[in-house]
């Protein structure tokens, strides 16, 4: 899945800065000194160093939506997840670092979210946008980033990448409501006794008329109630 979100984001940024193949290459390797040091090329360095649960905006239990073959299915909540990137930039010219570091900054900033265009494999089914916010204030300082690289520090973008788990959850198919209800009871014992021999039955039918389930006859009482019709027969319980 990790795969997919780098070649969604690579696509992203090489359409909205734009950053044509022929010009500048993008990495996901920990940018190091040793990795830093055979860097020939302008290139945009994407660090992936974060991953956790969204708790603010996860859903739990089960929730209804349109499965793959466009039925209703009712399935459990896929989590949502954050995944934290160091955004830098790398040429031989640190005014050329900076141009290119803003054309990034930029396009980040003016998207909230990737279009669906843009993403690739399972990611394409799944039912929230993935998100995208960058350089929030209130983030860890990029200082303890580098330090634990071994780097020399840069400056960098912190991006938070929000994404919903690809589906590979059970589902259930949403059944339709019946449009008519039938029941009735049946019994040989004596008044009141409900004697051995007593039993009950039901039946639903749905809209196309074709009764959901199993049914049976009986010659005692029967009662029919449809959806949208008047009051109950006197004497029934509600």
């Amino acid at each position: 899945m990790l795969q997919l979100v780098d070649e969604t984001l690579e696509a992203f940024l090489r359409a909205e800065v734009p950053l044509p193949e022929r010009d500048v290459d993008i990495a996901f390797e920990a940018p190091d000194s040793e990795w830093g040091a055979r860097i020939t090329r302008p290139t945009v360095n994407l660090y992936l160093w974060d991953l956790r649960r969204d708790v603010e905006f996860d859903a739990f239990g089960l929730e209804r939506r349109t499965g793959r073959d466009q039925n209703e299915v009712w399935s459990p909540a896929l989590p949502r997840m954050n995944l934290r990137f160091l955004v830098t930039a790398w040429a031989s010219d640190i005014r050329d670092e900076h141009a290119l570091l803003g054309a990034v900054l930029r396009a980040l900033l003016l998207a909230p979210t990737v279009d669906e265009a843009y993403l690739t494999g399972e990611l394409v089914d799944t039912q929230a946008p993935m998100t995208l916010v960058a350089a929030r204030p209130d983030r860890k300082d990029s200082a303890d980033i580098w330090s634990a690289l071994g780097g020399q520090l840069k400056p960098g973008l912190d991006l938070l990448v929000a994404i919903t788990l690809p589906d590979s959850a059970p589902s259930w198919q949403v059944m339709p409501e019946p449009s008519e209800i039938s029941f009735g009871m049946d019994s040989t014992g004596g008044p009141g006794t409900g004697g051995p021999d007593s039993w009950s039955w039901g039946q639903a039918k749905g809209a196309d008329g074709e009764a959901d389930g199993d049914s049976a006859s009986a010659d005692g009482s029967e009662a029919a109630v449809e959806a949208g019709a008047g009051t109950a027969p006197a004497g029934s319980a509600s």
